[in-house]
């Protein structure tokens, strides 16, 4: 990953998963990796987890402040994500993203998003649900914490 701008995204959960995506943009490429999607973990379990992965900016759920800030005394570069939900999510839909097969949890979550016709009446959903979408929310930040590091190009796709 030589080159590479990348960062974490972080969703907190201990019912639901807790999760961590790695976001990083190489040659003009956007990829989301799943690294963690596990339910039942605190806060010192995740840190421990982050122990074991490469240092890097971790963008956490705005809505979960105190954790954020204890991952941050922990020594990582630990920020609150982006809150606006439907303005990240019209920055995702921008981008061609490259999520690789092993990543399961994720593209899960991911075929579940809203499409044009998702609505009951067949109108488009402006913004997913918020039941199952923690990889999701982690891509979220994540992508938007690398935008915030280099310019975005301006396409519309998924692989």
């Amino acid at each position: 990953m030589d080159g590479a701008k990348w960062c974490y995204g972080l969703d907190f959960g201990f019912v639901h998963p807790s999760s961590l995506i790695k976001v990083y943009l190489l040659k003009d490429k956007l990829y989301v990796e799943e690294r963690l999607h596990k339910s039942g973990l605190t806060n010192s379990d995740i840190i421990e987890f982050l122990s074991h992965e490469a240092k890097g900016d971790i963008y956490g759920d705005p809505s979960s402040k105190m954790m954020v800030e204890e991952v941050a005394k922990a020594g990582y570069n630990a920020y609150l994500g982006h809150k606006g939900v439907k303005e990240s999510i019209d920055l995702c839909q921008r981008q061609t993203i490259h999520v690789p097969a092993e990543s399961v949890h994720l593209i899960k979550e991911l075929k579940r998003l809203p499409v044009e016709g998702g609505g009951k009446d067949g109108t488009v959903l402006d913004e997913p649900g918020k039941f199952n979408d923690d990889g999701v929310g982690c891509m979220r930040y994540g992508i938007y914490g690398v935008s915030k590091q280099v310019w975005l190009p301006d396409t519309a796709a998924w692989s």
